[in-house]
C-alpha cells in the first residue's frame, strides 16, 4: 500500500515456527496439486494418442 511492499518480519520464535509449518503445509499442497495436474494431462496425451502397442498384442497389425 502507499507504494511500499508489504512485508512481515519474524521476530520471535513462535512467530518463526507459525512461518515454518505454514511453508510446509503449503509446499505439500503445492506438489498435490502439481501431481493432480500431472495425472490429468497423462490422461489427455493417453486419450489423443493412444495407448502403445506391443509386439505380442495379437490385434497389433505390421505395415
Amino acid at each position: 500500500m502507499n507504494d511500499e511492499p508489504a512485508t512481515w518480519t519474524i521476530e520471535m520464535a513462535p512467530e518463526a515456527a507459525l512461518a515454518g509449518a505454514l511453508g510446509a503445509v503449503g509446499l505439500i499442497v503445492l506438489v498435490h496439486l502439481a501431481n493432480a495436474a500431472t495425472y490429468v494431462c497423462a490422461r489427455i496425451c493417453a486419450a489423443l494418442v493412444g495407448e502403445p502397442m506391443t509386439d505380442d498384442d495379437p490385434t497389433a497389425t505390421s505395415s
